[in-house]
């Protein structure tokens, strides 16, 4: 006697073809020898995979995941539309075990429906760990969104009641993004977030992060809300032809990347603190945070900062410093900073002084110290010269790499380079705009995570200085030109923009090298002990 297959009655949902329609695509594109190949066809090894939903935290996925699944695909929802069959039909070609399994278990155990409702709540699961959707990639990033911080850390005060139900009107979208593109590039947020970094051991993109999230919620908008609506695939597939709001977000992604590099940038030149063991010259007991300090004070100051910074020791210790990876003038800016804590005034506060120096000796014109107050303001400008050129002469010397057969470079040179001059314009942007697409192409991620960790840098730097070559610019000539050059035109938009991008994508592609290299020092670790 056949087996009686009957369900109760089922019902076609809203959405629910599209889902069947995207599953069985996804599935589709499996290859053969893929890792989520190989656990697709293990659920046909455990009927506990057709009897009962799939448990996310076994895929190391969060909750949310399934929840997507189970709204997408309710208990009582119809397997019989076209889109229906084609992934049960898909899914018994890929593995003919799972024939012998339903006529086992249906209707014994379980009823048809269920069946494959929960066989498909498994493959969903494995495709999410092993090759999620941009969708399922932000639910899982909302998982691991920081919990908000105690109104007294807070940078901006939340707004109640928080709106926690969507969807986000298309102006309420644009209007955060374009408010938060603003935040995050001010010299406020980037100052906070290098102080905050060095003094007190925080991670300056989670510090990003709860700027923006508090900012949401100063405007009244929920957090999980607003990462949910403003993220980028939600936006495209609500407003696929809305050109404005698809730049906003771009827009807003590569400022939030360049607002890091230079919060990074401050926090390298920040003076660790007393208790770290890591300063070079150790701070004086007290340090003066108000007040103006004498135009005298200051002149003394310059003048052992120059006569430090400069010296041949300090050249040597630049020298070990950027072979292990830390830029020039990241560590002249901390000597610097750390040897007027030396002098008992507080970092920051000595910082605004010295660049206060030429405000204060304009306002000093027609007195009896004018002639005093130039001078100190040649001082300050004589220092931040020499600061400059021996960052340059140090980083070209210390980063030159060894002699390559031309066969051995990645990119090759020009016939004729030039050594000597000044870069033009149209060299900066060559060069930047350049670099900046390799450093941040896949082939370049992957060459720098496959090589050690303590190697990376330097062969970024030697692809940096064989594209100068490859430009045609000599490439001890080049690298002491860049900056002077970015210099020149910083007050061209392009131009700043190119030198920018290519300083975060310096920065960038070691951070996703790295992320790479740990996730396959993982999976080794996992294959070994399996």
């Amino acid at each position: 006697v056949p087996k009686a297959r009957h369900c109760p009655p089922a019902r076609e949902m809203p959405g629910a073809a599209e889902f069947f329609a995207e599953l069985a695509e996804r599935l589709e594109a499996v290859t053969p020898q893929s890792p989520a190949m190989d656990a697709l066809l293990a659920l046909g090894d455990d009927e506990a995979n057709v009897l009962q939903l799939v448990d996310p935290a076994a895929h190391g996925l969060p909750a949310a995941i399934t929840e997507r699944f189970t709204e997408a695909w309710p208990k009582d929802q119809a397997l019989g539309s076209q889109e229906g069959i084609r992934l049960v039909k898909g899914a018994r070609e890929r593995d003919d075990r799972l024939k012998k399994l339903s006529d086992r278990l249906v209707p014994k155990k379980v009823s048809e429906r269920d069946f494959w409702r929960n066989y498909f709540s498994h493959a969903a699961a494995i495709l999410a760990s092993h090759a999620p959707s941009q969708e399922e990639t932000v639910r899982i990033h909302m998982e691991s969104m920081p919990a908000a911080r105690p109104a007294a850390e807070r940078r901006f005060p939340v707004k109640e009641p928080l709106r926690t139900k969507g969807p986000l009107p298309r102006d309420e979208i644009l209007g955060f993004i374009k408010a938060c593109m603003a935040m995050v590039a001010t010299s406020e947020s980037i100052d906070l977030c290098a102080r905050q970094a060095v003094d007190e051991g925080e991670d300056i993109g989670g510090l990003m992060l709860h700027h923006q999230l508090e900012l949401m919620e100063s405007l009244g908008i929920d957090r999980k809300l607003g990462m949910w609506e403003m993220s980028p695939p939600v936006v495209m597939k609500r407003f696929p032809q809305d050109r404005e709001l698809q730049q906003a977000l771009q827009a807003f992604r590569m400022r939030c990347q360049q607002a890091a590099t230079l919060a990074v940038q401050c926090a390298r030149q920040r003076a660790p603190p007393a208790a770290s063991g890591k300063r070079l010259y150790e701070p004086a007991a007290s340090l003066r945070k108000d007040g103006d300090v004498s135009l005298a004070e200051l002149s003394g100051i310059l003048d052992e900062i120059r006569e430090e910074v400069t010296s041949d020791t300090a050249k040597e210790r630049l020298a070990v410093g950027v072979k292990a990876g830390t830029p020039a003038d990241a560590l002249l800016g901390r000597w610097e900073r750390e040897i007027l804590e030396s002098k008992g005034l507080e970092q920051d506060f000595a910082m605004e002084q010295l660049k206060g120096i030429p405000a204060r000796v304009r306002a000093s014109q027609g007195s009896d110290g004018a002639e005093e107050g130039a001078a100190i303001v040649e001082k300050l400008q004589r220092l931040n010269e020499d600061l400059e050129k021996v960052a340059r002469e140090v980083t070209v010397e210390a980063t030159r790499p060894a002699p390559q057969a031309p066969e051995d470079r990645r990119f090759q040179p020009k016939a004729e380079l030039q050594s000597s001059g000044e870069l033009t314009k149209d060299q900066l942007l060559a060069f930047c705009e350049g670099i900046k697409d390799i450093l941040a192409s896949d082939e370049s991620v992957a060459l720098l995570a496959a090589a050690p960790a303590e190697a990376a840098g330097q062969l970024s730097i030697a692809w940096q200085r064989e594209y100068l070559e490859h430009l045609g610019i000599e490439q001890d000539f080049g690298c002491a030109a860049l900056v002077p050059a970015a210099q020149k035109f910083q007050g061209d938009e392009r131009a700043r923009k190119a030198f920018l991008g290519f300083q975060t994508a310096c920065v960038m592609s070691m951070k996703k090298a790295a992320l790479v290299r740990e996730e396959q020092a993982k999976k080794g670790e996992d294959g070994g002990g399996s």
